[in-house]
């Protein structure tokens, strides 16, 4: 049977994927051209009811289906040796877009939120995490300057060493001139 829908490449951007009125929150155009990470997959795994029907919309065919059948007969496994074999065999192609598509096509929105949820989460994790090494590197940075500065001004007081207990140590200006001066 033909499909009544216009092709994935012949949509204009900017209409947006057609289910974006059926969720509550839609990810930038972008990110649902990146590969789909296993880890939003194995979780999109355990929503997954009918995973056979599901590998056959992903693309994957009858005897790569039943071969995940025959290597497992727990469920949860073969749903996420689908996902993985769709990775596998799709390869850059295995996106989100594609994903949610599928689900789109299976009229399951319930799973396409899921799918979402977890891309604003993973997208939002992947820039805080920049910042939070830049915010941590800067604090570094900003302790070592102190250190730096603190050094410098013993320095510039003068230090001295003594032997205390058969181990030498600095000493400020002051200390230096009493340790002298004392018998």
């Amino acid at each position: 049977s033909k499909s009544t829908t216009t092709p994935m490449a012949e949509r204009p951007m900017a209409e947006g994927p057609p289910w974006k009125d059926h969720v509550t929150q839609v990810p930038p155009e972008d990110t649902l051209d990146q590969t789909c990470t296993d880890q939003v997959l194995n979780d999109i795994a355990l929503c997954v009811t009918k995973w056979e029907l599901v590998a056959a919309h992903l693309g994957l065919s009858s005897p790569e289906r039943e071969n995940i059948s025959r290597h497992s007969h727990d469920p949860e496994m073969q749903k996420i040796a689908m996902f993985e074999k769709w990775k596998a065999k799709f390869g850059n192609a295995a996106t989100y877009r594609k994903l949610t598509d599928v689900f789109w096509k299976l009229e399951n929105c319930a799973v396409i939120e899921k799918i979402v949820k977890l891309l604003l989460q993973e997208k939002q994790s992947a820039t805080e995490s920049p910042l939070l090494i830049r915010s941590s590197l800067k604090k570094m940075k900003k302790e070592k300057k102190k250190e730096k500065k603190i050094k410098r001004n013993l320095v510039k007081e003068g230090e001295g060493e003594e032997e205390r207990e058969g181990k030498k140590i600095k000493l400020p200006l002051q200390e230096q001139q009493s340790a002298t001066e004392s018998p």
